[in-house]
This record gives C-alpha cells, sequence and structure tokens, in this order.
C-alpha cells in the first residue's frame, strides 16, 4: 500500500479524524495527508459510515473544527469595527462585560421579533443597519438565555415562529424547491444536499433528523438551512426588481 492509499484508507475508516491526528496515525506529514485528500481522484469516493463524498465529510470536518475554535474565541474576545461597520480586528474582553453585552443584544433581538413576528433574518439584519450576520442574529433569538430572560412562553413561541416562516417560504415554491432554483441561487453543494433531505424527500423532516443523518449538530443544519433560504429570498427579490 502506498502513501496515498494509506492517507485514504485510514480516513475512510475514521471520517471524522483531523488532519493531525491522520497524520499521526499514517506517519505521513500534515501537510501531504490534506494534499492527497484534496485530490481529485479521491474527492468523490463515498464514505460508507456517513454516507457523505471525501470533500463533503472534509468539508464538514472544517466546519465543526471553525465552531469549536468560533467559540473559544467568542469566550475571550470581541470584535472591533470601523465607523461604517467593517470588522478590524479583535480585543480582549472582560467575561462579564462580555455576557451584559450578549444579553442586552439578545433582548434587542426578542423585542424587534416580537413586534416583526413575520420578519426575515435578512429584514431584521438591515433593521439593525447590518451591523450583526443572519447567524448571529438567529443564534441570539435561540439562545437558552432567551427563556431565562423572557420565560418559557415568549421563547417556545420564538421559536415556533421562526419555524413557521420557514413553512412560509416554502409554500411560495407549492411545497417544491427545483434544481432550477437551486442553481438560479447561487447555492453550494452542500446547502443543495440539506435542503433536499430536509423538504424534498416527500415529508418535511426536522432539523434533528437531517442532522443525524449528516452526523452533524442540529445547529450547524440550522445555519447551512438558513443560509440557503437566504440566498433563495434574495434571489426572488433581485427578480421582482428586474
Amino acid at each position: 500500500m502506498n502513501a496515498k492509499e494509506k492517507v485514504i484508507y485510514y480516513f475512510l475508516d475514521n471520517p471524522t479524524s483531523t488532519i493531525i491526528e491522520i497524520s499521526n496515525a499514517t506517519g505521513i506529514p500534515a501537510s501531504t495527508c490534506q494534499r492527497y485528500l484534496n485530490l481529485k481522484e479521491y474527492s468523490n469516493i463515498l464514505i460508507k459510515k456517513t454516507n457523505r463524498t471525501v470533500q463533503e465529510q472534509l468539508h464538514f470536518n472544517r466546519l465543526k473544527g471553525n465552531q469549536k475554535g468560533g467559540r473559544t474565541t467568542f469566550e475571550k474576545y470581541e470584535s472591533k469595527k470601523s465607523e461604517d461597520g467593517k470588522f478590524i480586528g479583535l480585543e480582549k474582553t472582560d467575561k462579564d462585560d462580555k455576557e451584559q453585552k450578549k444579553r442586552k443584544e439578545i433582548k434587542m433581538f426578542v423585542n424587534y421579533f416580537s413586534k416583526n413576528p413575520h420578519a426575515t433574518l435578512d429584514e431584521m439584519a438591515e433593521a439593525f443597519d447590518n451591523l450583526y450576520t443572519t447567524d448571529y442574529i438567529y443564534d441570539c433569538l435561540n439562545d437558552p438565555r432567551v427563556e431565562e430572560i423572557f420565560g418559557k412562553i415568549i421563547s417556545n413561541a420564538i421559536v415556533l415562529e421562526l419555524q413557521n416562516n420557514k413553512y412560509s417560504f416554502l409554500k411560495k415554491y407549492d411545497g417544491k424547491l427545483t434544481e432550477d432554483i437551486f442553481k438560479e441561487s447561487g447555492l453550494s453543494p452542500l446547502e443543495i444536499q440539506v435542503l433536499n433531505y430536509r423538504f424534498n424527500s416527500g415529508e418535511i423532516r426536522s432539523q434533528e433528523e437531517v442532522a443525524l443523518f449528516f452526523n452533524v449538530s442540529k445547529t450547524t443544519i440550522e445555519k447551512i438551512e438558513n443560509s440557503a433560504i437566504d440566498k433563495i429570498e434574495n434571489y426572488n427579490k433581485r427578480k421582482k426588481e428586474i
């Protein structure tokens, strides 16, 4: 077995392994392992354990790694923005100050959404001058602190309304999202796979089911789904303006 085969066979057996773990297990430098796994001849091989191709699995692994790193950064640092709202760097922040800031933003988003329950995440981002990403707004609305601050009834109502907004979105397309819609909206292969499995399989599957199928967290599926829906909604807005 040559070096390339050694790397690919190990990854097929251990698809959630990091590049460093593959390197340690095979004795092949990490940069070489990465290069082998990115070769076109291997990228479309299906991994039976996860039902994803090598390329898709690498993407998922990177996404999960970014999320882990992102959580650590969020706890210790705060983003700095210029006057026009552009990101210019990070600065260390006091944990108590960051918690107060987070709670203040959660209150702000919940109050806005309570008054505008049919607002899309894009519309909310625009309402706040695009100082916050749609992912961040969604995370705040689903944050456990919502229940702590506003109570269980309001927390559950927000989750339900966010879900209803997605079903309303689906009704615009007669309950079916076509390949043409995906293509024209510029969705990534991963976003197409998630939406197809969730909405286009004869029944609407829950995010928990989709997360289990793709072997990732429910939060990851939510973010992929929100990104895809935003792209489709934005495409429709542009289409109407023409």
